[in-house]
This record gives C-alpha cells, sequence and structure tokens, in this order.
C-alpha cells in the first residue's frame, strides 16, 4: 500500500548534500533514524536496503536519487501493510526524491502540509535545508 501527499520543492544547493544535512538534524527527533537510499550504479538501482542512518555504509552523493525515511525497525516493519499512514500514530515514514543534477526535489509525506502539522514539520526543516540554511 502506498498513499501519501507530494510536496516538490527546489534547492538552492546540491540536494544529496541538503537531504543529508536535514537526515542529520532529523536524528534529533528520530534517534533510530532508518533509512533505505536508492542510487544509480552504471545505469543500473542500487538500493542500500534499511540501515540506521547513523550507521549508513556510504555518504549520500550525486548518484543517489532517492531516500525512505523511517523512525524505527517497527514503522519500517509496518510500511509494506500501511505505506506513508500509520494508524494511531501522529507520525509516519517519508520519501524524499530528488534527480542529479536538477535541483526539484520531491517530499512524500503521510498529509498535506496543510492540514498535517507533522507533514508540515518535515516538508520545513527539509525546505530549510535545500536553502542552504541548516
Amino acid at each position: 500500500m502506498t498513499t501519501g501527499c507530494d510536496t516538490v520543492l527546489v534547492a538552492a544547493c546540491p540536494a544529496h548534500e541538503a537531504v543529508a544535512r536535514f537526515l542529520d538534524g532529523w536524528l534529533a527527533r528520530w534517534p533510530y533514524l532508518r533509512v533505505n537510499a536508492e542510487r544509480d550504479v552504471d545505469g543500473a538501482t542500487e538500493a542500500s536496503g534499511w540501515v540506521s542512518w547513523r550507521e549508513m555504509p556510504i555518504p549520500l552523493t550525486e548518484d543517489h536519487r532517492e531516500v525512505m525515511v523511517v523512525r524505527d525497525g517497527p514503522m519500517e516493519f509496518d510500511w509494506d501493510e500501511h505505506g506513508f499512514d500509520r494508524p494511531g500514530s501522529a507520525e509516519g515514514p517519508f520519501m524524499i526524491r530528488w534527480r542529479p543534477g536538477l535541483s526539484q526535489v520531491t517530499v512524500v509525506t503521510p498529509g498535506s502540509a496543510k492540514d498535517d502539522e507533522f507533514s508540515r514539520q518535515v516538508i520545513d526543516a527539509l525546505a530549510t535545508c535545500l536553502a542552504g540554511r541548516s
């Protein structure tokens, strides 16, 4: 099940660097934050698999194009059944997607920034990093 709301943002700096800064900052809120990062390798997509952001085996590079983000192992486990919406929880997983060399970044959150406080916090924090302020 995949549900969620897309928000398109513009990066004033390299997207992969801004996303890494955002994730570093998000650790204060989610200390067990886990990611699955995808990158292009010789025309093929390679995924990191779910790993702790603190233990990310490789830093995000220009070749990366997507990062799925969960708070912890239980949220990772629930992703397949619930997608971006976790019943009974104000927070949910989210995904950040960009294309190398372009300034457009899409973030998919559980709800719209207009109606969902958690989604608004994700979008605002990411937008700050994409603007080069963090």
